[in-house]
């Protein structure tokens, strides 16, 4: 039986098959790694952005916060006091920051402005993120509060 032999044209083909492989290893890596975006619609949401500027605007002149409150197993939306009794149509965004299979969106017309009850059964443990928008007040509110859950 003869022995391999090893020389500088085995180290080169060995190296270029490492390579090969390495290359083909890190191809197949990057065409499987999903890749969540926060918005699938950029372009539109950077032409409304001047309504959500104004919704910030106004809530921040409001003497209190929208805060997210989570006790008894419940989370809620704590709406300033100034703005309850009214009636507006709210669209909220719960945005969770690790997966966006988690997000998910409400939406109520002539809605009582009162504490929000959030479904629970969707919410994962970690941060969550909630834009809300209330609209057909005297004026657009748009809040972001955030809440690390349990």
């Amino acid at each position: 039986m003869k022995k391999w032999k090893w020389n500088w044209g085995t180290g080169i083909a060995l190296s270029l098959l490492l390579f090969a492989g390495g290359m083909g290893y890190a191809l197949y890596r990057v065409f499987t790694m999903r890749y969540d975006l926060v918005r699938e619609d950029y372009y539109q949401a950077e032409m409304e952005y001047e309504s959500t500027l104004q919704g910030k605007r106004n809530a921040a002149a409001l003497p209190q916060a929208c805060r997210l409150v989570f006790q008894d197993g419940q989370l809620k939306v704590d709406f300033p006091a100034a703005l309850e009794g009214d009636t507006a149509t709210i669209h909220l965004q719960m945005y969770y920051l690790t997966d966006a299979r988690a997000d998910f969106t409400l939406q109520q017309e002539s809605w009582p402005v009162t504490d929000y009850a959030l479904p629970t059964e969707k919410l994962q443990p970690g941060k969550w993120i909630a834009k809300i928008e209330l609209q057909g007040l005297d004026k657009p509110y748009y809040f972001e509060p955030s809440i690390q859950l349990p």
